[in-house]
């Protein structure tokens, strides 16, 4: 067995209601342009940089 870790890629996570509304501030922060958008349903997803938007609709973030 190998001792090699597979973590490619670690996300700051950011809950946003409008992430086209905070799209520029986060560009202007990562010197990045390339969006990635993904999702389903009420759960959207944008990429940027090393900053992943969380757009919450029905979703609401709580901790235990």
């Amino acid at each position: 067995m190998s001792d090699e870790k597979n973590i490619l890629r670690a996300f700051a996570r950011v809950y946003v209601d409008d992430p086209d509304a905070v799209l520029p501030l986060y560009e202007h922060i990562t010197g990045r342009t390339d969006i990635n958008r993904f999702g389903s349903g009420e759960m959207q997803l944008t990429n940027v940089g090393d900053f992943l938007l969380i757009q919450e609709g029905e979703f609401r973030y709580t901790s235990a």
